[in-house]
């Protein structure tokens, strides 16, 4: 009780009197002992006095941070913050080490997380109708969190690539640093692994032993996947679907279409592609 006023419509009105036109708001919120309901309560206060915000996973995986501008689009992550050596030093601690570190832990925008905001029918908590306050304490006592909310991040489809228009300058996902606290790291790099592994029968040598990343089921895998367009009456059509299915979710959410096409052509053997139905042989493009 009275945290939530740091989350009200009039706390961010009065944030605005000290912003310039173009200024940013950088506020953390959390996604444990809430429910979605909750965590769209605080964007719906927060939508009606700022124009654009993008949202990230901090450390942790259970903490957002929301970085909201006053007026205008935010616009996009540029490079040449990595220059400053004070600024350049900080982020290395956390293993963030250029803009594909900082995109794998984006969340959304007010662009691609906006619509469904406004789809749940729940006031913006504010100090005159303090939705947060009073439904808090009972969303703690049953221990519930707004963890579902990621999954728009790194679910079976790339949603957020999908909708968002992305600058493809910017590093692929598949080049992220590794951070043990970050599990949208890991999962961008076990995609990674499983795409050059399905191309070269390897796996990178810094993910080899590596069980956060290449674990032994994600191995296992990918082993039958490259057996099984080499040998194709060796397995099951039950099983081939499965396997088709477990290795596109590892590699959707995290690399682009330039580098899934390289793996599925080489899968595409005639002769293995052949012998399935249709409902297997077009798993990996859904």
């Amino acid at each position: 009780s009275g945290v939530s006023g740091l989350f009200s419509d009039e706390f961010y009105r009065h944030v605005q009197r000290y912003l310039e036109d173009d200024g940013l708001f950088v506020q953390w919120v959390q996604l444990y002992d809430m429910d979605l309901s909750l965590v769209v309560s605080v964007f719906k206060a927060l939508t009606k006095n700022f124009s654009d915000y993008t949202v990230y996973l901090t450390a942790g995986n259970a903490d957002l941070m929301i970085v909201a501008k006053k007026n205008g689009v935010l616009g996009a992550l540029r490079p040449d913050m990595f220059q400053y050596p004070a600024f350049r030093s900080a982020l290395e601690r956390i293993q963030v080490k250029g803009l594909q570190d900082i995109r794998i832990r984006e969340i959304g925008s007010k662009k691609f997380l906006g619509p469904l905001f406004q789809s749940y029918q729940v006031p913006g908590n504010s100090d005159y109708y303090p939705f947060l306050d009073q439904n808090a304490a009972k969303a703690r006592f049953m221990g519930v969190g707004a963890f579902g909310l990621l999954r728009l991040a790194n679910g079976p489809l790339p949603y957020m690539h999908l909708i968002s228009q992305y600058d493809e300058s910017v590093p692929s996902l598949s080049t992220v640093s590794v951070n043990e606290g970050s599990i949208m790291t890991l999962l961008a790099r076990r995609g990674a692994s499983v795409q050059q592994y399905l191309l070269t029968g390897m796996f990178p040598k810094d993910a080899e032993f590596d069980d956060r990343i290449v674990s032994p089921i994600v191995r296992t895998t990918a082993v039958n996947l490259r057996r099984m367009f080499q040998d194709c009456g060796s397995f099951p059509e039950a099983v081939r679907k499965e396997l088709l299915s477990t290795a596109a979710v590892t590699m959707l959410p995290y690399l682009t279409h330039k580098e899934l096409e390289p793996v599925w052509n080489a899968l595409e053997k005639p002769s293995c592609r052949a012998s399935m139905r249709a409902t297997p042989r077009t798993t990996p493009t859904v």
